[in-house]
């Protein structure tokens, strides 16, 4: 009965453990820690985007507890402080890791967007 509730247990966590790995990074660090992977970043780069990184996640914060925007607002003013972000990251990239970044950034909206469903208006 115990190895019954162990398999069992397993395979209830097994999918959520995979949809939180799968989910990409939240915090800055990580967010910072997976560019400087990919991107191939220096220290010096590092510190001057982890701080950039912060900003950007306390105001994208601050928009998703304002009960007072209708979503489609809400959702205008996400999609600013993220162009906002990308200029602010853009100057402290070589061109290479610019362009590694913006294709990073489309493969992620384009997947992103494969799971909404259409908006109706």
């Amino acid at each position: 009965m115990l190895v019954y509730s162990l398999a069992l247990a397993g395979l209830i966590i097994s999918p959520t453990l995979a949809s939180a790995q799968n989910r990409g990074p939240r915090t800055p660090e990580e967010r910072v820690n997976a560019l400087k992977e990919s991107l191939k970043l220096s220290d010096e780069q590092v510190a001057k985007l982890k701080p950039i990184f912060e900003k950007n996640q306390e105001k994208m914060k601050a928009l998703r507890e304002d009960t007072n925007l209708a979503q489609d607002d809400r959702r205008a003013k996400m999609q600013e402080l993220s162009k906002g972000l990308d200029d602010e990251v853009k100057p402290i990239l070589t061109p290479e890791q610019q362009a590694k970044y913006k294709e990073e950034n489309e493969k992620r909206r384009a997947q992103r967007g494969q799971g909404r469903a259409p908006q109706n208006k």
